[in-house]
């Protein structure tokens, strides 16, 4: 219990700073993830600090270490999945790092989420646009019938969203905004780092 606390923690610190669309229920189902292998490796964006850094987890999905400008780390469990010829990247926090300390009563107001990226090429540079929060709200406001959600407000006043709909209307809503103008935040350039080569074997 206390590691899906403290996976729900590092959800919130993540899409706090990303500014995502928070879902209780996921992108994909065990039928229609894919794996590319060109995703596995370290990835930055020039100029800045912070790393995101995905490796194998199995035939399906990755581990993700995202690491900020101040070095602190989060894991992340990814999946991609392809709807309607779109590459959408579902986040899920993982364990969270044994360094996070706050008390159980705090720990028991978080609850872990997925969040999704639109996928761009997968090359020398992997490009991510993350679900926007402010559109999604704004558009839920004005057709609440489109996507199952509530809106919350937080001990500072200010309004939150977190989206309840089950995952085959999550696929259908985001496939129909995959390009809609807004829906999604301005892509994140990442770029591909060189890795160390892996040392020789000692000679007998």
């Amino acid at each position: 219990m206390l590691g899906n606390l403290k996976r729900g923690i590092a959800a919130a610190i993540f899409i706090s700073l990303a500014g995502c669309v928070p879902s209780v229920h996921p992108l994909y189902t065990d039928e229609d993830c894919i794996f590319k292998p060109e995703l596995v490796g370290v990835w930055q964006k020039e100029d800045a600090r912070d790393t995101w850094a995905f490796a194998k987890r199995d035939e399906e999905s990755y581990d993700l270490v995202y690491t900020d400008e101040n070095g602190l780390k989060g894991n992340f469990i990814a999946h991609l999945v392809e709807l309607q010829g779109v590459t959408f990247l579902d986040l899920f926090p993982g364990e969270a790092e044994p360094e996070i300390k706050v008390n159980g009563l705090y720990m028991l107001h978080f609850v872990p989420c997925h969040f999704f990226a639109r996928v761009g090429e997968i090359g020398p540079t992997l490009q991510l646009a993350f679900t926007d929060a402010e559109w999604t709200k704004d558009f839920l406001v004005a057709n609440p019938g489109a996507l199952k959600h509530e809106i919350f407000k937080t001990g500072d006043d200010e309004e939150r969203l977190l989206v309840t709909a089950p995952t085959a209307e999550l696929q259908k809503f985001w496939a129909e905004h995959a390009r809609t103008v807004g829906a999604f935040t301005d892509p994140l350039e990442l770029k591909r780092q060189a890795q160390p080569a892996a040392p020789k074997d000692a000679p007998e």
